[in-house]
């Protein structure tokens, strides 16, 4: 598949499971949620990719920008090891947990 059909394909996956989590949180939590979901290739010089509802995009091109240079430093730029299964993180648990 060429980059612009990856770029074309990736952008409707991700806003289809953004449309769903949206309409999930606001159903049964009964609440609105602002979300990014992010995704990117482990290959070196990938670029991250997202899709958010928050209407300031600008807000998410630096989280990612944050991400990506964190994510290269803390790998010192080598893959990140994955999960087959979505894990939940809680920062603020985490730091609790850590202290």
């Amino acid at each position: 598949m060429t980059p612009v059909g990856v770029n074309e394909h990736l952008a409707h996956l991700l806003q289809v499971q953004g449309g769903l989590l949206d309409a999930y949180l606001e159903q049964n939590l009964g609440a609105r949620y602002a979300y990014a979901i992010v995704v990117w290739e482990q290959t070196p010089g990938a670029r991250l990719r997202a899709v958010t509802n928050l209407k300031e995009s600008g807000i998410v091109r630096v989280l990612l920008q944050d991400l990506a240079w964190s994510a290269a430093r803390a790998t010192g730029g080598g893959e990140i090891p994955l999960e087959r299964s979505p894990m939940f993180v809680d920062p603020e648990a985490d730091d609790k947990a850590g202290s």
